[in-house]
């Protein structure tokens, strides 16, 4: 055997997500893609990339995020940070918000397992509620007859009437970022195919954010120790303080001690459903009541 090919940035993320979009799922299980990634599908942007109009399958991963969503697949994207390719951050937010999923951005591997076993757990566990209201509205006459907004509201009232008073499993994540996230550009939920979003773009900025200092030891990069030392080296000979790019700030007092990767909070609980959750449930009960399928 002989690996051939390669040698771009890129990935064959279409053909991947392709094949589990065909997986055989039985009709009662819970569909959660874990998507962890440093580097985007092929024909998102052009530059370095040895395919740069999509994967050389043929398949159009926009429209098979867009399959998933009805096939209530959901996708938990998990960025590999710092991250080096222009848009990925937006894509994997998108496909994320899309499919009712959570986009995680993680500095290191370190805490891999506790986001994938606690965010499933958070997922099956919203999923059965959803699953209650649905089977509440299924015979509901009045509710075939209502119009997509008017389907919206009574979705979104039954669901905050099944979740009052219960508690559920709640995941939070210690952001690496110094900064909030900014909203995702629109053209990344909205765009109908792969094309269409690679020509938009063009004009969009890309988000920028800063990564916290303590995280920067983890990541594609192989951490900071190189711009670390080189600004620890330059406080000694100026005998100043020294900051480096990327969030890193280096004060007088921090040493030998600096940590260079510390290791991310991932806390999960049982509490009051939030806003957050209830837009998720809506979401997918939503669009389970736009197939054909469902009645």
């Amino acid at each position: 055997m002989e690996a051939q090919g390669g040698g771009d940035g890129p990935e064959s993320v279409s053909c991947a997500f392709k094949d589990a979009l065909d997986i055989d799922w039985r009709d009662e299980a819970v569909k959660i893609i874990v998507w962890i990634a440093d580097a985007p599908p092929h024909g998102l942007v052009t530059s370095g990339d040895g395919f740069p109009n999509g994967c050389p399958c043929g398949h159009d991963i926009i429209g098979i995020v867009k399959e998933m969503e009805q096939k209530e697949i959901i996708i938990y994207p998990v960025a590999a940070e710092p991250l080096g390719f222009t848009h990925l951050r937006n894509l994997m937010r998108a496909f994320a918000e899309i499919t009712g999923g959570e986009f995680c951005a993680l500095a290191s591997a370190n805490v891999l397992g506790d986001v994938i076993i606690s965010g499933a757990q958070e997922t099956i566990e919203l999923q059965r509620i959803t699953d209650e209201v649905m089977d509440q509205l299924k015979d509901d006459i009045i509710f075939k007859q209502m119009n997509e907004d008017e389907r919206k509201l009574k979705i979104e009232e039954l669901v905050n009437e099944k979740t009052k008073g219960k508690d559920v499993t709640s995941m939070e994540i210690e952001s690496v970022f110094n900064e909030e996230l900014p909203p995702i550009p629109e053209i990344f939920l909205n765009a109908q195919n792969l094309t269409e979003l690679r020509n938009a773009i063009v004009d969009v900025p890309d988000s920028h954010v800063t990564m916290k200092a303590k995280f920067m030891g983890g990541g594609r990069y192989g951490g900071i120790s190189d711009r670390y030392l080189g600004a620890k080296s330059k406080r000694r000979c100026s005998g100043k303080s020294a900051a480096a790019e990327d969030g890193i700030s280096l004060d007088d007092d921090l040493d030998d001690d600096f940590e260079l990767s510390a290791k991310q909070r991932v806390k999960y609980e049982k509490k009051g459903v939030s806003s957050k959750q209830s837009y998720k449930m809506a979401h997918w009960a939503t669009t389970r009541s736009k197939r054909p399928d469902y009645y």
